[in-house]
């Protein structure tokens, strides 16, 4: 799947060097990098087992951030979640291995994942 790059705002004003970031079908890559990275802070704190944890292979992280598009956010909350942290936590879900899926967004809010990835 071809991702959509179209960067917000007037494209004339915009440098090409931003869509890798800026790209419309990017703009969930650091929501995804947060809730990834809680992850790994729920394990260092005991909560997730390190038998389970080792399944988040450094290849799933990769594989995860790859597939995931503000498309398929867009079409999973418009469909059956109504809400986009939502959307973007099932689709996180769906990729991991099933003893992992019920730490993902534990313990956040959507505005701790989304105002730290603007931030990033």
């Amino acid at each position: 799947m071809e991702r959509n790059l179209m960067l917000p705002s007037n494209p004339r004003y915009q440098p090409k060097e931003m869509k890798g970031t800026f790209g419309y079908d990017n703009l969930y890559c650091r929501a995804i990098d947060v809730e990834l990275a809680t992850m790994e802070t729920l394990h260092e704190l005991g909560f997730i087992p390190d038998e389970d944890f080792r399944l988040l292979t450094p290849e799933l992280k990769i594989k995860i951030r790859e597939e995931i598009t503000t498309t398929m956010v867009d079409k999973v909350e418009s469909e059956i979640t109504k809400h986009d942290v939502r959307a973007l936590v099932r689709l996180i879900q769906e990729r991991l291995p099933e003893n992992l899926r019920r730490f993902v967004h534990v313990p956040l809010t959507s505005y701790d994942v989304l105002d730290t990835a603007r931030s990033l």
